[in-house]
């Protein structure tokens, strides 16, 4: 029978978190390729690393436990980062109390915000453009 020690699932739990933060820094940077594209790739992927762990603890402090509610989420935080002031009060107009709503898991939360800016889409193409970018960061997860 094989044993495997504490410290070896430890270790196992640390590799595997570790490809999971690769592959959602790797999915963000090519959902926002405007984010930081004067900086060379190597500062970029630090950055977006560095990004994506405050972000994912944020998510995770508001109840998001799904990797990719968390990707998501992290996406539009990057993403309203890049928006003009109009753009962005737009975005909390529409997905704000969404996000914070008490009572609900961070995958309905992250749903009724999909189902928002899919709604929107058609007359509003910030949200059609959000809504893009947030379908191809989820299907990175499928």
């Amino acid at each position: 029978m094989l044993r495997i020690t504490s410290q070896q699932m430890k270790a196992l739990d640390d590799q595997g978190a570790a490809r999971l933060d690769v592959h959602m820094v790797q999915t963000i940077g090519d959902a926002l390729p405007d984010l930081l594209r004067d900086q060379p790739p190597d500062r970029r992927r630090q950055q977006l690393a560095a990004w994506v762990d405050k972000g994912c603890e944020r998510a995770v402090d508001m109840g998001f436990e799904e990797e990719d509610d968390l990707a998501a989420f992290v996406t539009l935080q990057l993403a309203h980062t890049l928006m003009s002031a109009k753009d962005q009060e737009k975005l909390r107009e529409w997905a704000g109390d969404l996000l914070q709503r008490q009572g609900c898991s961070g995958r309905v939360r992250m749903a009724l915000v999909q189902s928002t800016l899919a709604r929107l889409a058609p007359t509003q193409p910030l949200a059609d453009r959000l809504h893009g970018i947030l379908g191809r960061v989820r299907a990175a997860y499928a």
